[in-house]
C-alpha cells in the first residue's frame, strides 16, 4: 500500500484529500503545519508527498527546500498541491525539486487522482 503525507494548513481541505485517497487504498498522514510535515516526512517516508504553497511559519517553498536538503527526505517525490497558479513560484517550485504542481482548483477528483498516480514511484 502507497504512503502519501498531506502538508496542508486548512485541516477540511486536508482531510477531505485524505478522506478521498484512503478510498483509493492509500495510506495517508496529514500534517496541518510544515514543521509538522517535515517532521513525518523523517519518521515515516512517504511514497509521495503533497504539499500546499500558502501556510503559516514555514511557507510550501520553505517546506521543500528543507526537505530536499535532508538526506533522510530528499529523494521523496514532492508535488506542490495549491490556489497558488503564479508561474514565478511555479517555477521556484520546480526548481527547488518538485516533481510536479497542481493548482487544486483546475482538476476535477478524477482528474487529481490520475495526476497522483502519475507522480508515485512505480514498484
Amino acid at each position: 500500500m502507497k504512503r502519501i503525507l498531506i502538508i496542508e494548513d486548512n485541516e477540511y481541505m486536508g482531510r477531505m484529500y485524505q478522506n478521498m485517497l484512503s478510498l483509493e487504498n492509500f495510506r495517508v498522514e496529514l500534517a496541518t503545519s510544515g514543521e509538522e510535515g517535515i517532521k513525518r516526512a523523517q519518521d515515516n517516508n512517504p511514497d509521495l508527498i503533497l504539499l500546499d504553497i500558502i501556510m503559516p511559519n514555514l511557507n510550501g517553498l520553505q517546506v521543500l527546500e528543507k526537505l530536499k536538503n535532508n538526506s533522510q527526505t530528499k529523494t521523496i517525490p514532492v508535488v506542490i498541491l495549491t490556489v497558488v497558479g503564479e508561474k514565478e513560484i511555479i517555477d521556484k517550485a520546480l526548481k527547488l525539486g518538485a516533481v510536479g504542481y497542481i493548482i487544486k482548483s483546475s482538476l476535477n477528483l478524477d482528474q487529481l487522482l490520475q495526476e497522483i498516480h502519475s507522480y508515485l514511484p512505480k514498484d
